[in-house]
């Protein structure tokens, strides 16, 4: 799964974060919060680190499922409206989507950091 910024972090504008090359149909998840990318260790039952501060500020947006194609060629993206307060410019973000996989397994996606404008 690669997990991209389809658009610039500018405050009042909609942020969109993309996911492609996800499985189709596969329950997915983004986790977005206040901070950078950085280990935190596994984060059982996942399968691998969950990259994503995880502090008060984190949050997880709504469940998507990847449309399009077969096998993994899924997309999907989540829509974020930033409020236009310049006191926000500056702060930086980090989010990663993670998936649930049949039967039980896990897929994540790599961790993106950001900084809003």
């Amino acid at each position: 799964m690669v997990h991209s910024l389809r658009n610039a972090p500018l405050l009042g504008t909609t942020l969109q974060l993309g996911l492609d090359l996800a499985q189709v149909g596969m329950p997915t998840w983004c986790i977005i919060g206040v901070g950078t990318c950085a280990s935190s260790g596994i984060t059982p039952p996942l399968c691998g680190n969950v990259l994503v501060p995880l502090n008060p500020t984190t949050v997880t947006l709504p469940l998507q499922y990847p449309t399009g194609g077969v096998g993994c060629s899924g997309s999907t993206t989540w829509l974020l409206a930033l409020p236009a307060n310049p006191m926000l410019g500056g702060l930086p973000m980090a989010s990663q989507c993670v998936g649930l996989c049949a039967p039980l397994g896990t897929a994540m996606s790599n961790c993106l950091s950001f900084v809003l404008q």
